[in-house]
């Protein structure tokens, strides 16, 4: 098995993380770990042949074939005889992306009479959705030119950006000067690769409330995520994940030291998400930086 770091997808940057396991999703074969530095790095371990770079850059879908995705054509907000038609497609389709957008267990506004949407697809002006602003950023990655380069400048810290809005929650978009009127900039190929990360993030519920997986706290305003170093394939992640969140739900906030049951899993930190600080109520602005928790 061939090894390669990637110093640019670093474990305190959320849309690193998620785009880290992107990969897993996308190339089945290759195995995600993490290296043992202050701030992990994702480490990707795969079979010998093609470098990793020139690997992503062939599985990562064209525009064309986005545009087959069930939510390709769905507005942001969805009523219940809507979902109900484009959950069909998804399984005959076997797409998952269905479940980024929205769920039917609970939390069905009434008045609206629409379903909700998760922490990871937040609303966007101008009848943006997920969809289009995942189109804006593949879009970006074709205007630029040399996917494999592109790719290979993101995994190395030296990936170029795009004015975009990307999926929409990433911090580093944000300007710090005026945040509700700067313009956004995104890294098209983290966001990409972020978006096949949400796969193992689908919202969902209880019956009486959306859940997004993941997301916890009162009103889910919590996001945390687990480090791990042993080399993990994208339904090993998945199982990790699985044990992680469910003692995520009954442990404190504050986990120090890691249980002893993470660490036999080699879960060797973990962070949570610190949201963006809107200037106002009407700021639309949505984002999340992350601190070390454990």
């Amino acid at each position: 098995m061939a090894e390669f770091v990637a110093p640019g997808l670093a474990a305190d940057w959320l849309n690193a993380w998620l785009a880290a396991i992107g990969v897993t999703v996308l190339l089945p074969d290759v195995r995600l770990g993490w290296t043992g530095d202050p701030v992990p790095k994702a480490r990707f371990s795969f079979p010998g042949g093609s470098p990793l770079a020139e690997r992503i850059a062939e599985s990562l879908p064209t525009v064309d074939q986005l545009k087959e995705l069930v939510i390709a054509d769905l507005p942001q907000n969805l009523s219940a005889s809507e979902f109900s038609r484009a959950a069909a497609q998804a399984r005959e389709r076997l797409d998952l992306s269905l479940a980024l957008l929205t769920t039917d267990i609970g939390g069905l506004d009434k008045r609206k009479g629409t379903l909700p949407t998760g922490p990871f697809n937040p609303g966007a002006p101008h009848g943006e959705t997920l969809f289009t602003r995942l189109r804006a950023c593949r879009q970006g990655l074709d205007v630029l030119g040399d996917l494999p380069a592109l790719v290979d400048a993101s995994l190395t810290g030296r990936g170029q950006r795009v004015e975009a809005n990307g999926l929409g929650f990433d911090y580093r978009r944000i300007a710090a000067s005026v945040p509700g009127e700067a313009p956004k900039w995104v890294d098209p190929v983290v966001e990409c690769l972020c978006f096949f990360g949400l796969f193992l993030h689908p919202l969902s519920g209880n019956g009486r409330r959306p859940r997004q997986r993941g997301w916890a706290g009162s009103r889910g305003s919590t996001f945390r995520w687990p480090v791990w170093e042993n080399p993990l394939d994208r339904w090993a992640i998945d199982a990790l994940l699985d044990v992680v969140y469910a003692d995520l739900a009954v442990l404190s906030s504050s986990i120090a030291p890691l249980p002893g049951s993470w660490r036999r899993l080699s879960v060797s930190a973990l962070f949570g998400a610190v949201p963006f600080q809107r200037t106002g109520p009407s700021d639309p602005t949505r984002g999340y930086a992350s601190e070390r928790l454990a």
